[in-house]
């Protein structure tokens, strides 16, 4: 698991979508 959050967190940084990755964050923490 940690190595797939790892390669979303690349994604994310890659397409410099930072806002994408906070609500990524956030509906993580709601479920």
């Amino acid at each position: 698991m940690e190595e797939r959050n790892f390669l979303l967190m690349r994604y994310f940084f890659s397409r410099k979508s930072y806002k994408k990755l906070l609500n990524f964050s956030n509906l993580s923490k709601n479920e």
